[in-house]
């Protein structure tokens, strides 16, 4: 019933919140139609894609509202995000390869955007990205968001992909520097990295200042924790005409675990190392009368790979849910013994998957309950092992 539960649970917190977008509210502005500026604060959502709304409240107890596409020009939250509607020229062309054209020229059609400031100076840089594609604007004093052509096409001649660059000759043309040359050109890559570089090595040549927006990893990337606990096996073995259902045991389980968060902001997709190390013996009667046993005694060391998943309650309550791929190493003469007999069965490696869902508490403690599945201990035996653990951790590094 518990393991039920918890994979409802998991897959509830999946469905529902796995594309949630979660922040916290920062200080910001917006610039309506009417050109009205007005301070607030703006739920960061460490965009990956341009957003065409987003939430503010006008003070830190009020109630968000949302403010729609229509409704502004511009907002800015924090110092590493400012956007701004315009209306561009863009291709539309599909950056995947299964749906890239097999045409070099740009297809340009007229749409209004949300753009992405990258930088801004004498030549300011933008970008607009919604997952089937990634496209790159310019500014200048004389000309207004212009886009920079570059397109992956697959030449029908060649029987390959090749690409359009045009852009930097564009750029060559327009951004005319001392310091500028066409090797900075022929190194220029159609990315945020190296195009803001370049903007910026431009904005400096002139003489002017520039205003980066870059998304900054205000967060820890790395975490180590140590965690103890307890879990709760089931195991059933058939074996030479031997079927055997133990009881439940309790044993204790103790790891470390270490985490890389891969989101700008406080761990919203993690990837986990954990190795661990328990210890589980259970004895099983068959006969009353005779007291015919089997006994397994079971020392493993647990290495385990997956991901997390957070969700932000408040400012200091996350929940979480992994997903885990471990490989079971057996150590200290693992084995299934009967009574009577010399030789037991020597337990295996093998590999497992496992559910979990916890909580993440002020950053350093947690609470995590898992659920592993399936283990095969033996190569010659049919058995099933099934664990539900409960673990207690503190953040040391």
């Amino acid at each position: 019933m518990i393991k039920k539960l918890l994979i409802i649970s998991v897959l509830v917190f999946f469905s529902n919140c796995i594309w949630a977008q979660n922040g916290e509210f920062e200080k910001g502005y917006y610039i309506d139609n009417n050109n009205n500026k007005v301070d607030c604060l703006i739920n960061n959502l460490d965009w990956n894609y341009n957003p065409n709304q987003f939430e503010y409240k006008t003070e830190e107890n009020a109630i968000p509202k949302t403010m729609l596409f229509s409704e502004f020009k511009e907002f800015s939250v924090g110092t590493e995000y400012k956007f701004v509607k315009a209306t561009v020229k863009i291709d539309k062309t599909s950056d995947k390869i299964d749906s890239r054209s097999s045409l070099k020229t740009m297809n340009f059609v007229e749409d209004e955007l949300v753009l992405r400031v990258r930088v801004e100076g004498k030549a300011s840089l933008y970008s607009y990205n919604n997952g089937e594609y990634l496209r790159f604007f310019y500014s200048t004093a004389t000309a207004k968001f212009v886009p920079l052509s570059y397109k992956v096409y697959f030449n029908l001649q060649e029987s390959e992909y090749a690409k359009n660059e045009t852009y930097k000759q564009e750029l060559l043309n327009t951004l005319k520097c001392d310091n500028i040359s066409q090797t900075d050109i022929n190194h220029l890559q159609y990315s945020s990295s190296s195009l803001t570089d370049f903007f910026i090595k431009y904005n400096t040549c002139s003489g002017e200042l520039t205003d980066k927006f870059v998304a900054k990893k205000v967060f820890d990337t790395f975490d180590l924790f140590v965690k103890a606990g307890v879990g709760i096996s089931s195991f059933s073995l058939d074996f030479a005409g031997y079927n055997a259902d133990f009881d439940k045991k309790a044993f204790v389980r103790a790891s470390v675990e270490a985490e890389i968060n891969f989101s700008n902001s406080f761990k919203k997709w993690s990837v986990v190392f954990e190795p661990s190390y328990l210890r589980y013996n259970n004895t099983y009667t068959f006969n009353t009368t005779t007291n015919y046993k089997s006994k397994l005694d079971y020392t493993l060391i647990d290495l385990s790979f997956g991901f997390k998943r957070y969700v932000m309650l408040n400012k200091n309550t996350f929940l979480f849910i992994r997903g885990n791929i471990s490989y079971g190493m057996p150590i200290h003469q693992s084995e299934l013994t009967f009574s009577g007999t010399v030789n037991g069965q020597r337990v295996i490696t093998s590999m497992y998957p496992s559910l979990g869902i916890g909580a993440l508490y002020d950053k350093k403690y947690l609470v995590d309950i898992r659920y592993e599945y399936n283990k095969e201990l033996f190569s010659i035996a049919q058995s099933k092992m099934s664990t539900i653990a409960v673990m207690m951790g503190y953040k040391f590094f």
